[in-house]
């Protein structure tokens, strides 16, 4: 398979009243439009000592449906096959601290896009809900991560009920 831009599709595909175009053309036409998404979640993970320095978040222990990705609970990521614009979308429900401020931000290998969410554990420890989205160019190969750290600078314990990190070609 073959991925190509959306400029190189239309350049392949004009009118095809000469028959250039192939069945494999049109395998690469599909593929690169329709066939690189993944999806890794999780539930009751626990993570240890997150302080203010932003970490990659291990919330994740299973692996949901993929195509041209790969999802890896172990190393809470999903690597992408093809390059291309990704939608990128997280969600976690988590309790910590009584009165501890969380951050997440997306990241791809391990570096973050600046699109910060920030949540707070309520007075009783209580959960707090956060959900991130971003569109991103990524290249094959990357990896796409969440990053996570709190406000306590000694390190605070989170756990999360639900965490759910995807990824899905867009363009």
């Amino acid at each position: 398979m073959t991925a190509r831009t959306k400029a190189e599709l239309l350049d392949l595909y004009p009118d095809n009243q000469t028959g250039a175009i192939g069945p494999e053309d049109l395998r690469d036409g599909v593929d690169t439009y329709l066939g690189c998404y993944g999806m890794i979640s999780g539930t009751a993970e626990a993570q240890a000592g997150v302080t203010t320095a932003a970490v990659k978040a291990e919330a994740f222990d299973d692996v949901g449906p993929e195509d041209n990705a790969t999802g890896d609970s172990a190393d809470d990521s999903i690597t992408l096959d093809i390059a291309g614009t990704y939608e990128l979308r997280a969600q976690f429900t988590g309790t910590g601290p009584a009165d501890t401020g969380w951050f997440y931000d997306l990241a791809l290998d391990g570096v973050g896009l600046g699109l910060v969410q920030s949540a707070v554990t309520d007075g009783a420890g209580n959960s707090h809900h956060v959900s991130l989205g971003a569109i991103a160019v990524v290249t094959a190969g990357q990896k796409v991560t969440v990053l996570v750290n709190s406000s306590e600078a000694g390190g605070a314990n989170i756990t999360w009920a639900t965490a759910v990190l995807t990824a899905r070609k867009v363009g």
